[in-house]
């Protein structure tokens, strides 16, 4: 393998999205541009591809968390995960084409699903003002949202 100055930007939008367009599914296709678009080539797109490094995903996977999203609102992790997902394909298949010697994307750690399901599980639920009156207001004894289990 020869060294390159193509950049991560330049492969992805110029080279990966056009030849795969053929090989998925339009909106497949469509997801993995917008990806790239919006989340992957404002961080990372100026980098050398074949200076790519595990911990300069993590650091964007780890911004994007913290305030990537619109207004500067945090990403969910699954939309971070998806982010991993294509940048992770994309370097696969530029594996396969003998443009880089490794995967990055392979050893980056991107966030897991399951402390997600904990920081959901974990955030505080409110009742809405229906429920609030249903509960004191009404029959003469309390009522429970049908979603909050009765104390034992």
């Amino acid at each position: 393998m020869e060294p390159s100055w193509l950049t991560v930007g330049a492969f992805l939008a110029d080279e990966w999205l056009p030849a795969i367009r053929a090989s998925v599914r339009p909106s497949t296709w469509a997801s993995y541009s917008m990806i790239v678009r919006v989340r992957i080539a404002p961080r990372i797109g100026g980098l050398l591809l074949q200076g790519l490094t595990p911990a300069q995903l993590n650091s964007m996977y780890a911004e994007r968390l913290a305030g990537g999203g619109p207004a500067g609102r945090p990403l969910a992790a699954r939309t971070v995960r998806l982010t991993h997902a294509t940048i992770r394909k994309a370097l696969a298949d530029e594996l396969r084409w003998g443009r880089v010697a490794r995967n990055v994307a392979d050893v980056a750690d991107p966030p897991s699903a399951k402390v997600e399901r904990q920081s959901r599980r974990d955030a505080m639920r409110t009742w809405s003002t229906p429920e609030l009156l249903r509960l004191t207001v009404g029959n003469n004894r309390p009522q429970r949202p049908a979603d909050v289990p009765a104390r034992p």
